[in-house]
């Protein structure tokens, strides 16, 4: 009889497997034109379903006894590899940032939290709110695509800036928490940067451009603004090629400046961010129509609407970021083992870059910027891996050669920040740590390759 139900529960188990990788087979196959875009999407989202759904099937044809040795043995190490891929999961979510030394003048012990930095100046008066990432407001649908939770009169908003005149908690990789206050846009300037019409000098780009993560006099941002003082920077965390031309395409013509500088991230912008942006609809019109959100003109009720959306989130995190892609995007990395394939150096994405994409975004940033007779100018900024770690630069160079050819065959002026770092004499000193971002030595060195063009231009 125990052995009967046992057989049974054997049956049921490899029942509800095969029943699963049909439902995931049906869903690819008819809803899954996002997840198809590249041989190596194809082979796991149809190869992984097919594979359960044979070895499902084969095994209820063995013997009984054979059939409960394979699926006890399968489940159990299918038991201990998503126990695994917890662990990581609870780890990231849970732990406390570590730091090393800072090569800055501030002290290296503040290990609050950015919502416990959020809740202490809420306590003093300061209306604080977190860095807002427009790149993690966007969520996963169940058809792939990527949309952003915010809605103005019914329609899908998507902000490219944190809320507006807020002090904004930015960041704290050195021991010491990088924070400013807001500009009239929710961008990382100083105050009146928008009053004065025109600018000299556009930034755009990610965490680097945001101001991750020194103190604000000392990010190169603020180092270029101090020869040019018209410079605005547009960068924001996590923005990628598509999310640097919407930011252009949006608040460039109100601007119009003599130089726009494309800072361009050789660790993610390609292919971990492009991918992302590629599969959100809003992003991809600017490339496709021309259309904008119209963001300036809307800037109040883009404003309240993000400002709710942030209140909501700063009343329930304890831990964790501020924005991210979504339940359904979690469920999606836990079952790919997101977490588990990170710790152990496996590729964390699938995609390859995809540079005839990235082409026609520089193009078209190119036409924008003509069109009001300012010029573009493309800065290279290299990873900690590829001029500070022996052997690292390999994997990057595939990244470097080809983005740098299309500056090159587009005509854009380029600035290779990577070259300016390995000539440094140690460059492990222009970082904080590890992986981190740019040091006080790092941003400096950014800032004084960026001011030898322009001066010499």
């Amino acid at each position: 009889m125990i052995q009967s139900a046992w057989i049974r529960a054997v049956n049921l188990l490899l029942s509800m497997a095969a029943l699963f990788a049909g439902m995931v087979l049906v869903y690819v196959i008819t809803r899954g034109d996002q997840l198809l875009v590249s041989p190596a999407k194809f082979g796991l989202f149809v190869g992984t379903p097919v594979a359960l759904l044979t070895l499902a099937m084969g095994l209820r044809l063995t013997r009984p006894e054979v059939r409960a040795l394979w699926t006890v043995m399968l489940v159990a190490i299918g038991a201990g590899v998503y126990a695994a891929e917890l662990y990581f999961v609870v780890d990231k979510f849970s732990a406390t940032p570590g730091f090393s030394a800072p090569k800055t003048e501030e002290p290296s012990n503040d290990a609050r939290s950015p919502w416990e930095v959020i809740r202490d100046m809420r306590a003093e008066g300061a209306r604080a709110v977190p860095a807002i990432v427009p790149e993690y407001l966007l969520k996963t649908t169940v058809s792939g695509e990527l949309r952003s939770p915010i809605r103005i009169s019914g329609s899908e908003v998507l902000p490219l800036s944190g809320v507006a005149n807020r002090p904004t908690v930015l960041c704290n990789e050195a021991g010491y928490y990088v924070s400013y206050d807001s500009d009239d846009h929710g961008f990382n300037n100083p105050p009146g940067m928008w009053k004065v019409g025109k600018a000299d000098i556009v930034a755009l780009g990610d965490s680097f451009v945001h101001g991750y993560c020194v103190n604000g006099a000392r990010n190169f941002i603020s180092l270029i603004r101090d020869h040019y003082p018209t410079t605005v920077n547009l960068g924001t965390s996590g923005a990628g090629p598509l999310i640097a031309l919407a930011s252009l395409m949006e608040f460039g013509p109100l601007l119009r400046p003599r130089k726009v500088l494309w800072f361009f991230f050789e660790g993610n912008d390609i292919p971990s961010n492009l991918e992302v942006e590629s599969r959100a609809p809003l992003l991809m019109r600017y490339l496709e129509t021309g259309k904008t959100q119209n963001l300036v003109e809307r800037r109040d009720a883009v404003m309240a609407a993000l400002s709710d959306h942030v209140e909501t989130i700063v009343a329930t995190k304890k831990s964790g970021t501020a924005s991210d892609a979504g339940t359904l995007q979690h469920i999606i990395s836990f079952i790919g083992l997101a977490e588990l394939r990170a710790r152990l150096g496996m590729p964390t994405t699938l995609d390859q870059p995809d540079f005839d994409l990235f082409r026609q975004i520089l193009e078209t940033a190119q036409s924008v910027v003509a069109g009001w007779g300012g010029d573009l100018v493309f800065v290279y900024l290299p990873t900690w891996s590829s001029v500070a770690e022996e052997g690292e630069d390999k994997a990057y160079s595939a990244i470097r050669e080809p983005v740098q050819k299309i500056v090159s065959e587009l005509g854009i002026p380029l600035i290779d920040v990577y070259q300016s770092f390995r000539r440094h004499p140690n460059p492990r000193d222009l970082f904080p740590n590890p992986s981190a971002h740019y040091g006080d030595l790092g941003h400096a060195r950014v800032a004084d390759e960026v001011l030898r063009h322009l001066d010499g231009s």
